[in-house]
């Protein structure tokens, strides 16, 4: 009798062999492909894009793959490390996917740039992979696209990449969409106190607006009563532009470097609208405390109507490349694309008119 075989045939196409090997036809887990309208419509958003911030001066760049875990690890808290996809070389070392175009570009360019060529603009557009959890599969695999400004520091280069976001948004005829700026800066003075342990479950608390749990690490901690509600009032702040009095108001009773911090800000949200950019656009939320660890100044994301999480994230990080070698303040912002494509109203507005004709004429 002969022996079933459940191995895939060399001599046989794959998708007429067993119910296993034809299992190896779908793409891994989490990650995805685009196919026809879909890839067309992604390569122009990139090129329309690329336009852009070409003649804003900024130029191309491009990370690897991969690189050495072991020089990043210091950077990432342990619960972005669990999102690091990792492999072993041929030599034993310890590998990790790019999960983080900044981090990879710190590097990169810390390595590179000397303080004579800044300032420095710089921009992407690469896939990046982490691990997003069982319950968000779909989106272990990410398109990036994003501007790093290098050597410009404070209110000037925060005004540059905000201006420029701003811009970036009105190319896309997204829904209702608001952008969100914070700081970390505020939050790094406010909690500078606390263990690295508790400043982390601080930031969930104000992150989630958890006022229980807010309340009770800080009673843990040592604070009084008053203390603990002047601080929540303020980190659960979101306002438009012409709430800012308000905000102003909630600073009277806390040390003078939060009341600046919030000055500063306010001051960035007025100079922004003075840019032209529209005043229902923006949003002061101190709950954005940054994404990062390595953020130290403002952090801000978009949030648009109908996506399940922020679409653009950035801040100012003026002590990363440091790690690297370059003393150098810096500020950016990343756009997950193929979060925000799927969003956009009218997606041939991007492709060429003469493009779409022939693809719908060879549909008849």
């Amino acid at each position: 009798m002969q022996r079933k075989n459940n191995h895939a045939r060399p001599d046989l196409p794959l998708a007429q062999t067993t119910e296993t090997a034809r299992a190896r036809l779908q793409i891994p887990r989490g990650t995805e492909q685009l196919l026809q309208e879909e890839a067309l419509l992604h390569r122009f958003v990139v090129r329309t894009l690329e336009d852009l911030y070409l003649s804003q001066g900024y130029l191309p760049v491009q990370t690897p793959v991969f690189d050495f875990f072991d020089i990043y690890r210091p950077l990432l808290d342990p619960a972005v490390q669990a999102k690091t996809y990792r492999l072993v070389d041929r030599e034993g070392d310890i590998l990790m996917l790019r999960s983080d175009i900044t981090l990879f570009l710190a590097k990169q360019l810390g390595t590179t740039v000397a303080p004579e060529d800044l300032p420095l603009r710089v921009f992407y557009a690469d896939t990046i992979l982490r691990h997003e959890g069982q319950e968000d599969i779909s989106h272990d695999e990410y398109f990036q696209a994003g501007v790093e400004l290098l050597g410009l520091p404070g209110p000037e280069g925060d005004l540059e990449i905000l201006t420029l976001l701003a811009h970036t948004l009105s190319l896309f005829d997204l829904p209702p969409h608001t952008l969100h700026i914070g700081s970390k800066r505020l939050f790094s003075l406010a909690f500078s106190s606390l263990p690295d342990g508790l400043s982390s479950r601080i930031a969930h608390a104000i992150a989630t607006r958890d006022r229980s749990l807010f309340t009770r690490i800080l009673t843990q901690a040592g604070w009084d009563e008053r203390d603990i509600e002047n601080h929540r009032r303020l980190f659960w702040f979101i306002g438009e532009p012409g709430e800012i009095p308000t905000l102003t108001s909630l600073v009277r009773d806390l040390p003078t470097a939060l009341g600046e911090e919030v000055a500063a800000l306010a001051s960035l949200v007025e100079a922004l609208t003075s840019q032209g950019v529209p005043g229902s656009l923006l949003r002061i939320d101190l709950s954005e405390t940054g994404g990062q660890d390595y953020y130290t100044g403002i952090a801000f994301r978009v949030y648009v109507e109908g996506a399940d999480a922020a679409v653009v994230s950035g801040g100012r990080y003026d002590s990363l490349l440091s790690y690297f070698g370059l003393e150098c303040p810096s500020v950016g912002y990343s756009l997950m694309l193929r979060k925000l494509e799927p969003l956009i109203r009218d997606p041939h507005r991007f492709i060429p008119p003469s493009i779409l004709a022939r693809i719908r004429k060879e549909r008849i």
